[in-house]
Order: C-alpha cells, then sequence, then structure tokens
C-alpha cells in the first residue's frame, strides 16, 4: 500500500506487507498494544521514520539499537538487549543492573563496573580524577601504579587505627605508623 498526503485512520493499522505512507498520519484507535500482534498500529517489517517519533506511552525496545541523535525519554524506556546511545540526557536517579562500559578516545572500554565481583575497573592508562582541576589522579600504566597530586595543598593520609604499608600479599609490613607511638620501618 502507498498512500500519499494527509491520512486519518479511525480504526486499527495493520501492515503485514509492504505499506509507505508520505505526509501526515493519524492513527485514531485507542486499543493499547498489549504484545507485538494487538493495538492500533502493528508493523510487521522493517519501519522507518524520517522525522520526528512521539510515544505518549512507555516504550519497549529489543535487540540491539542504535541512536545516533538525542534520546529523550519524559516517560519510562525499557531498553533490552545491546544499546548503543549517543547524546543521552538522564534526569533523575539511574539504576544499572548489569555490567557497564564506558569507552575511551580509541573506542574501547578503557573503564567497566564488573556486576560478578562488585567493582569498578579501569585499563591501564585510564585514570580516576578528583578535584575541579584534576589535582589528584591514580593511574596503572601497565608497568607503575601512580598516585599524584598536583594542586596546592598538603595531602592527608589518615585512619582511626594503625596505618601500615604493606607487600601485596598483606602478609608484611613495610613501615608502620602506629597511633599514639612509634613509627617503624622495616
Amino acid at each position: 500500500a502507498e498512500v500519499t498526503g494527509i491520512t486519518t485512520i479511525t480504526g486499527a493499522l495493520d501492515a503485514n506487507s509492504s505499506a509507505e505512507i508520505a505526509g501526515i498520519t493519524t492513527v485514531q484507535d485507542t486499543t493499547q498494544a498489549s504484545s507485538t500482534s494487538t493495538g492500533a498500529l502493528i508493523v510487521s517489517g522493517g519501519a522507518g521514520v524520517a522525522k520526528n517519533l512521539f510515544v505518549g506511552g512507555g516504550a519497549e525496545v529489543t535487540g540491539v539499537t542504535t541512536i545516533t541523535g538525542t534520546l529523550d525519554a519524559n516517560g519510562d524506556l525499557d531498553v533490552d538487549g545491546h544499546t548503543e546511545l549517543d547524546d543521552v540526557n538522564v534526569a533523575g536517579v539511574t539504576t544499572f543492573k548489569d555490567d557497564v562500559q564506558f569507552h575511551g578516545a580509541s573506542g574501547i572500554t578503557s573503564v567497566s563496573f564488573d556486576k560478578s565481583d562488585n567493582s569498578l575497573k579501569f585499563v591501564d592508562g585510564a585514570k580516576a580524577r578528583f578535584g575541579t582541576g584534576n589535582d589528584f589522579f591514580i593511574e596503572h600504566d601497565g608497568t607503575n601504579t601512580i598516585l599524584r597530586d598536583t594542586g596546592t595543598g598538603d595531602v592527608f593520609i589518615g585512619g582511626d587505627n594503625n596505618i601500615r604499608i604493606m607487600n601485596a600479599a598483606l602478609s608484611e609490613d613495610k613501615a608502620r605508623f602506629t597511633t599514639d607511638g612509634a613509627v617503624e620501618l622495616y
């Protein structure tokens, strides 16, 4: 079916084969979609939208989804599957329930949250920066672990109990700073 011009459809529209509609189209059916096979507008093949798409209710997307423009979901947005989003603005509390990857300048994952061991992971060369002027950072460059402060103030290391610098296995002291007591260097 090929329709050109202003089209108003007062019943359900079911396009099981090719349907090309150019112009303004309004579907005036109050039937809500309860699955992929019932509702006012059913598209069983591919759907191309060249202009704005307004979804008044929730939007549920299953499968690989790539969005290269701005995604503005004022209502619920439930996306299952692999999703790539560019320029996403999220207002309010955002909850991620699985692994999360953050890609760096070269397109590889630089930082990720690994749900299985409950950790935030940085690849070699990825920095955790702190301070408005990036005054402090922590990095592993592939060879060395670096904690660097370039700000104007002092660096404080504090604790209510003893402070110990230990070997990698945490089985032997290299230095011990005892509260109200001695400093021991080994």
